[in-house]
């Protein structure tokens, strides 16, 4: 449980990073930019909705006669899972290389 609070807790720090480093060197389109990254937070209230919508085709796949309103911790949670893991991974290639400045700006700053 505490994991999971502190996904969210984690989240909240890193948005303020991930938008700087996202609208930097836009230069015209830094409003387009951000308007961008804004709407992308929506997918934080999309991702939770589609891993209970997948755990549950999952579970209903496990347990067939499974009623409307029983609650089952079964597989589906377990596989459901893997799509925001999925969704981390994209962050932690975004921090490892895709935040990288590359303007020719920085690119001659660091001949120098």
């Amino acid at each position: 449980m505490w994991s999971i609070l502190l996904i969210g807790f984690f989240n909240s720090i890193m948005f303020p990073s991930i938008f700087t480093s996202g609208i930097a060197e836009l230069g015209p389109l830094t409003g387009d930019g951000s308007g961008i990254l804004n709407m992308a937070i929506v997918g934080g209230a999309i991702i939770p909705l589609a891993v209970g919508k997948i755990a549950v085709i999952i579970n209903h796949a496990y347990y067939p006669t499974m009623t409307q309103g029983e609650t089952s911790w079964g597989q589906g949670i377990h596989y459901a899972l893997i799509f925001p893991a999925i969704c981390y991974l994209y962050i932690l290639f975004y921090a490892v290389s895709g935040s990288r400045p590359n303007s020719e700006r920085y690119g001659a700053g660091a001949r120098s």
